[in-house]
């Protein structure tokens, strides 16, 4: 394959990697790696996988792969869609055609980003993937910047509802963290509006690495204020266990611990607070279900976490 454009040089070999399609947008980045793949180094090379019964979706991207810099970069998409295996034995003849070309740019912009701070200022990302429904999700590339317009290219020319972007917001390129999701409607080459974001929540009572006095936490949020807010207690542990939570509706600043809690939290232990902050379609806090608590309905959230102790 001929495309112009590519990376060139001593170190640079082209070649396709043939992936299998994740199964949601929560297994690729930023959420996720970079899916990897099975190089193929020649046009016409076989590829192999070992797959339990099932149907499966394969894709292979064609590129410059810079052998010193250990950096890939696409210009060709090829996609085999549904693959049933319905029984023990070998599938052949599963051939990907190169067709697609990744050579549209669309430019984000950052619909009220938090904004961070002088000592730490907000750093922001923007993800492009193709949602193929029950065929899973394609990860396309990714940007990040400073400022509130991003560039994003690298995405081929599909119907702008094949799209789901991801905005990130992170201060100082750690914790508190504020995403957002879009899909589109139009053409993306007018350019994708990332946001609102919702505001970072800092932690303030306890202080990072503190006691905690009283049963009492508190917080505040920069920005936009969120529809609920959840608050989970944990154990500092690799596998952790999970001592309480709670949902509060999203104008609150401070909760106290119920006293039964309180008697039952391990005693100068580090334990893990989680704050999270999130608004979900049709939620209404006095008649919500536990189903909208979870970050796949939530059209834009917060994360943020401390650790203290219990006196």
């Amino acid at each position: 394959k001929d495309i112009p454009g590519l990376p060139s040089g001593p170190d640079v070999q082209m070649q396709a990697r043939v992936n299998l399609t994740s199964w949601s947008i929560y297994s690729v980045p930023p959420f996720g790696g970079v899916p990897g793949g099975i190089p193929i180094d020649r046009d016409g090379d076989a590829y192999e996988y070992t797959l339990r019964l099932g149907n499966y979706s394969l894709y292979a991207l064609f590129g410059a792969f810079d052998v010193s810099t250990d950096t890939f970069t696409p210009a060709l998409l090829g996609l085999r869609r549904n693959i049933s295996m319905v029984s023990e034995g070998t599938l052949a003849n599963q051939d990907i055609v190169l067709s697609t070309y990744l050579d549209q740019s669309t430019l984000i912009r950052l619909e009220d980003p938090p904004l961070g701070s002088a000592e730490s200022p907000a750093e922001y990302h923007a993800y492009a993937s193709l949602d193929l429904g029950f065929d899973g999700v394609i990860f396309l590339n990714q940007t990040e910047g400073m400022g509130a317009e991003l560039q994003l290219d690298g995405l081929p020319a599909a119907s702008a509802n094949a799209f789901l972007f991801v905005g990130l917001a992170t201060q100082g390129g750690s914790y508190p963290l504020s995403y957002t999701f879009r899909r589109q409607e139009g053409d993306i080459l007018d350019g994708v509006t990332l946001g609102p974001f919702l505001g970072f929540s800092q932690m303030l009572d306890p202080a990072p690495e503190g006691e905690l006095e009283g049963g009492r936490l508190a917080w505040s949020i920069a920005g936009r204020q969120p529809e609920l807010i959840q608050l989970i207690i944990e154990t500092n542990e690799l596998i952790p266990n999970v001592l309480w939570r709670v949902i509060l509706p999203g104008d609150a600043t401070e909760v106290t611990l119920p006293a039964e809690l309180l008697n039952m939290l391990p005693r100068g232990e580090p334990l893990v607070l989680l704050m999270y902050t999130a608004d979900s379609p049709r939620f209404n806090f006095d008649r919500f279900n536990y189903s909208q608590l979870g970050t796949g309905r939530w059209t834009s959230y917060t994360v943020n976490f401390g650790v203290f102790t219990a006196p």
